[in-house]
Formats: C-alpha cells, structure tokens, sequence
C-alpha cells in the first residue's frame, strides 16, 4: 500500500517497548520514537 505525500505514519518496530518509525508519504522514517509511560523521546533524524 502505497502512501500519499501528505499522508503521516507511523511503523511499530516493537510493541513491547513502544519503539515506532514516523514517515511522511513515501519518503524515509523522519524519526525514531520510544514511547514510555508519559514520554515521546525522539532518537534520531534523517537529513
């Protein structure tokens, strides 16, 4: 399935920790997140 430019996602790497990829449309994962209990800690960006 193929996204449309504005569309945003996210790719759950593993459940158990909350670990997830953002995208927009076709382009590369923007960031990485792990989601903790009240926290949203970014990782790393793609230029």
């Amino acid at each position: 399935m193929r996204a449309r430019d504005d569309q945003v996602g996210l790719n759950v790497r593993s459940p158990k920790t909350g670990s997830v990829d953002l995208f927009v449309g076709d382009g590369p994962a923007l960031a990485g997140l792990t989601l903790l209990p009240g926290t949203a800690q970014p990782h790393g960006f793609a230029d």
